[in-house]
């Protein structure tokens, strides 16, 4: 098993438990948890095994918690996806046809996307 984690701890068990406990991103909950039990002494590779992540993904959040707490942690945003494939104006267009209830399914939104 590896070795357990060295980390002067900005926070107590119980602030990292209620962190996690109340955070509503999944994203973030699986973060929070990771360094819930890191705290309660658990090994990086434990950590990731238990979380189902890999040990490289678990990582970086161990350098965003040195760096600045779980303030720094829950303020990461990884990824981000691919640029929008919409304008500004489009997606206001598709927001208000949205809200007068025209479509049924997403089918019928991408539809009426490529229509316009």
């Amino acid at each position: 098993m590896g070795r357990k984690w060295q980390c002067e701890w900005q926070h107590s068990q119980e602030e990292v438990f209620q962190a996690y406990h109340q955070a509503a991103d999944p994203r973030l909950r699986t973060r929070l948890q990771a360094l819930w039990l890191l705290r309660d002494g658990r090994s990086l590779e434990e950590v990731a095994s238990l979380t189902g992540m890999a040990y490289r993904t678990v990582q970086p959040w161990v350098r965003w918690y040195r760096q600045g707490g779980l303030t720094e942690v829950t303020c990461h945003r990884q990824g981000g996806g691919s640029p929008a494939k919409l304008t500004a104006a489009q997606t206001q267009a598709l927001k208000a046809q949205a809200d007068t209830g025209a479509f049924r399914t997403r089918w019928d939104a991408m539809q009426w996307g490529l229509d316009q």
